[in-house]
């Protein structure tokens, strides 16, 4: 007899919760499917969260591409409206995204 042969034959012996081996799994598997049901239902009913798209500098329309600088923190761009360099990556509540950046999306 194969050693998995021995495994399967002596789970098939053993009793969990006065149940066989297999039918205890069978049970567990409907037990968590059900409340993954179930839990899957609650999850769809949380409300999305309140958030605004996000304009990185690189396409916004504050940013002035004639001022643009490399330097220890990566390429940077000028922000027109907080009047310093930022990392192009960078975003900020003045964001708002320029023309060609929007046609580009469409």
């Amino acid at each position: 007899m194969s050693e998995k042969e021995t495994i399967v034959k002596t789970l098939k012996q053993v009793s969990i919760a006065g149940k066989t081996y297999t039918e205890y799994i069978d049970d567990l598997a409907d037990h968590l499917l059900t409340n993954k049901i179930a839990l899957t239902s609650e999850i769809v009913q949380i409300p999305a969260a309140d958030v605004v798209e996000v304009v990185r500098c690189k396409d916004c329309a504050h940013h002035d591409d004639c001022i643009c600088v490399v330097c220890e923190e990566g390429e940077t761009v000028f922000c027109k409206k907080m009047h310093r360099h930022v990392p192009k990556e960078f975003y900020c509540s003045y964001g708002e995204r320029r023309e060609e950046c929007l046609n580009e999306q469409r």
